[in-house]
């Protein structure tokens, strides 16, 4: 994938931000292992998204 004609931003996991000069390109594939999440039994996920995403305010 290359950026479009401007730069652009790459934010990962709402954390790491890179600025992405104009035709710049990223790959991405899936990594050779898997890992398991572990969370509590409370833990929702729209409830995370309800709150990262600021829904209902």
């Amino acid at each position: 994938m290359k950026t479009p004609k401007e730069k652009a931003l790459l934010i990962i996991d709402g954390q790491d931000k890179h600025e992405l000069a104009q035709n710049e390109s990223i790959h991405i594939k899936l990594a050779h292992k898997q890992v398991r999440l572990i969370h509590r039994d409370e833990f929702n996920y729209f409830d995370v998204l309800k709150e990262k995403l600021g829904w209902g305010e």
